[in-house]
């Protein structure tokens, strides 16, 4: 059985991704190994990546593959959305950040992945040489790396871009609206709220006060555009609200599929394969995070 899933595998990872046959055999091992432990340490890899070997053979094998390994973004971008983005009429994306530091380290990814059946599928994602938030330059990059890649008829599928409230500001939502991008963004209770046509401002939370979720029937000026606005009061200091270029009756639960990325970053760290348990440089995490992907997709088909 595990001889056919190797082979079906390396299969599949052959039609997108060049390369001699031992790499991607090896390649295979490891998001087979990952399945198997649950972690990206190498001595618990080498434990299982080759049964036919000694453990010693297999560490240095492994870290003869993660040194000279190239990931190709673009060939693993087409792969990606072949498999999940074309089997619907529309996809949604989510955009979100992860981090923590080992040691003085800091590991901070910014993502962008395909919202898919309660998990989200990374198309592309940067290192940010920093702790904290990323800025508007920053995703500006990454984003127009991932549309550099998708073609005209494939960008026009991108029905929206699913964000939490690190991403609220006028400089990132006019990013969005200059690449006709549609967009849900969750922003912070005390983001200023006006009507169209007054200049009094308000607070966020205060057109939200009910308990159930609530839409505004007309646009309001947030962040220098006219948007419209949906949210509602989960506890005594906590809002859910909601700003997007079209009308969120519907789009409050299509926000929800924005948790998907959360999970699979979940599922990279403590709560999966335990991203934290070797000693990482930037180059490496870089590296672990390319074959964790390659695991997510092959979960998915």
């Amino acid at each position: 059985m595990m001889k056919d899933t190797e082979k079906g595998l390396k299969e599949a990872l052959s039609e997108y991704f060049a390369g001699h046959g031992q790499r991607l055999t090896m390649m295979t091992k490891l998001v087979l190994a990952l399945l198997q432990m649950s972690t990206v340490n190498f001595a618990k890899l080498a434990l299982v990546v080759n049964a036919k070997v000694k453990r010693s053979s297999n560490f240095k094998r492994i870290q003869r593959f993660m040194k000279s390994y190239s990931f190709d973004q673009e060939r693993f971008v087409r792969f990606a959305w072949e498999k999940y983005a074309n089997k619907g009429s529309w996809v949604a994306l989510s955009m979100d950040r992860t981090n923590w530091k080992f040691g003085r380290i800091n590991i901070n990814i910014l993502t962008i992945g395909i919202s898919w059946r309660g998990t989200a599928i990374p198309l592309v994602w940067k290192l940010l040489d920093k702790r904290g938030l990323s800025n508007t330059e920053e995703r500006i990059e990454l984003l127009d790396e991932l549309l550099k890649i998708l073609l005209p008829a494939e960008r026009t599928k991108i029905r929206y871009v699913l964000m939490d409230r690190e991403f609220g500001s006028i400089d990132w939502i006019t990013a969005l609206k200059e690449r006709h991008l549609g967009f849900i963004i969750r922003i912070r209770v005390d983001a200023k709220v006006r009507k169209p046509g007054q200049e009094r401002e308000k607070a966020a939370k205060t057109l939200f006060a009910c308990t159930h979720f609530r839409c505004l029937r007309k646009q309001q000026v947030v962040f220098h555009y006219r948007l419209f606005m949906g949210g509602y009061k989960i506890a005594a200091k906590e809002y859910l609200i909601l700003v997007s270029d079209t009308p969120l009756k519907h789009q409050g639960r299509m926000y929800a599929e924005r948790w998907g990325i959360e999970v699979f970053f979940g599922c990279c760290k403590r709560r999966g394969f335990n991203f934290e348990d070797t000693h990482l440089t930037k180059t490496r995490a870089n590296k672990h995070f390319d074959l964790l992907v390659r695991h997510s997709l092959y979960l998915g088909f």
